[in-house]
């Protein structure tokens, strides 16, 4: 075919041509392929590209991927760089798939972070798209308690990276673990979602569940499957619940704490409000409002 590249390698054996760049010396040194934009510096230029290309079912050739690199700021002294990596789909280039830039990392999103506002010194994943963005963390387990994923958070000022005790790097976490009763034979396992925080020089240890069924567990009620909707568990001495209000008078008609229920066939047959010590109620307020 005709060439109108200063190199073009050509080939019909498969998985050929190889280009290979070899370096022999006893070092850590590695070999460079260096692209260099010989010109009077711009702010933005795009200063390496590679592109993948194939023919279409019409034979036409053209790029089915690209990598770009941009001089965001070219300063002698602030240089500042952006790689971005496009894909297509239904004839359409994606302008910014992925995109590194100064440790941020951006998935669609042509500006990182799009609209945080926690500080330009932090490191960024920006997910960006008009429809909407995921986040999928997804596994294959067909076990009961089996880990499908979760996020960390880790502190590397602390001293242990490899135990969860009181000097450990992890400080708290979300998890998700499957729940079945048949080693998923029927392919159709649940999970639970765990919540776990570590206090100052003390041990990492779970603080909330939501059950496989909705249900909520916070302190010590994670350790079971929470029965109600909401359960409040703790073994210390401290006050388990506070609730009120410091905004001054309250608003008449609202009410700083409500209980309902919307059951009238039979309200003095259950309780709205139950207070007991070691399982004897003490107080009791029933659906007509009668103690």
């Amino acid at each position: 075919s005709d060439v109108d590249e200063l190199l073009h390698l050509q080939s019909s054996t498969s998985t050929k041509p190889v280009l290979q760049i070899e370096n022999t010396t006893n070092d850590d040194n590695p070999c460079t392929i260096r692209q260099y934009k010989n010109r009077t510096a711009v702010n933005d230029d795009f200063i390496g590209h590679i592109a993948f290309a194939s023919n279409t079912d019409a034979s036409n050739k053209v790029d089915f991927a690209t990598i770009y690199v941009q001089a965001t700021n070219i300063g002698n002294s602030s240089k500042a760089s952006k790689m971005i990596f496009r894909t297509y789909e239904s004839d359409t280039e994606y302008a910014n798939n992925l995109t590194l830039s100064g440790g941020n990392v951006g998935i669609g999103a042509t500006g990182i972070p799009v609209g945080s506002t926690a500080g330009s010194s932090m490191c960024y994943l920006s997910i960006f798209d008009t429809n909407g963005s995921v986040i999928e963390i997804a596994s294959d387990d067909s076990g009961n308690d089996g880990f499908l994923g979760g996020i960390d958070w880790v502190n590397d000022n602390n001293a242990d990276a490899d135990n969860a005790d009181a000097d450990s790097k992890l400080v708290s976490f979300i998890r998700s673990r499957t729940v079945t009763s048949d080693s998923n034979a029927g392919d159709d396992s649940g999970a639970i979602i765990q919540f776990a925080t570590k206090p100052e020089a003390g041990t990492m240890a779970e603080r909330m569940r939501i059950s496989s069924g909705g249900s909520i567990g916070m302190g010590n009620a994670y350790a079971s499957t929470p029965s109600n909707v909401l359960t409040v568990q703790d073994s210390g001495s401290s006050g388990l619940v506070k609730i009120y209000s410091t905004t001054g008078a309250v608003t008449n008609g609202q009410a700083v704490l409500e209980v309902r229920a919307d059951d009238t066939s039979s309200p003095s047959s259950y309780n709205l409000i139950a207070a007991g010590v070691s399982g004897t109620t003490k107080f009791a307020v029933d659906g007509d409002g009668n103690t």
